[in-house]
């Protein structure tokens, strides 16, 4: 399978939205010690269900000590420690794309050409490998996570527009 790199706050937002698992069920999905402590805080959304999951492996936690440090990336350096971590993986070679959704990470990817994508997107990518999926499926669980996210508008526009080919490279 596929390894991605994840953020808690996308992790959740699949978790909430029902598509947590459709996506562990075609991704091999890693993420930090930082994350992976906020995703399983006894009572929060999931918590039960994300220690289940990486006990199964079926998400892997990363060590801290492969995420090496880039001094002087105060872009970097501002993130909150989950999404920083995330990149830091991903830039260590630990993953194929990263699923993140702050709004800093996204725009920090955009800038260094890293290939990321939302959890808004995941429907429509699984459904490029699920022709089970119908459309009116895919609209509805993106507008669920629309609901649950804090996005702005422009991302929701680009997330129902953007073409499948632009998705291809993203499909498990």
């Amino acid at each position: 399978m596929k390894p991605v790199l994840v953020d808690s706050s996308s992790a959740i937002l699949l978790f909430k939205s029902g598509w947590l698992e459709p996506t562990v069920d075609h991704y091999l999905l890693k993420t930090g010690w930082a994350a992976h402590r906020e995703l399983t805080i006894p009572g929060y959304p999931g918590a039960a269900r994300f220690r289940q999951l990486f006990e199964q492996g079926k998400i892997k936690t990363l060590p801290s000590s492969a995420v090496a440090t880039i001094h002087g990336d105060s872009a970097l350096n501002a993130m909150g420690a989950g999404e920083s971590e995330c990149i830091r993986h991903f830039l260590n070679g630990a993953g194929d794309f990263i699923l993140v959704d702050d709004g800093r990470a996204a725009a920090y990817c955009r800038v260094r050409q890293i290939p990321y994508v939302n959890a808004l997107l995941v429907p429509r990518i699984l459904s490029l490998v699920n022709e089970e999926i119908s459309a009116q499926e895919i609209a509805d669980a993106m507008a669920r996570i629309y609901a649950l996210g804090r996005y702005a508008p422009w991302v929701w526009d680009h997330a129902r527009r953007c073409g499948d080919a632009a998705l291809a490279a993203f499909r498990p």
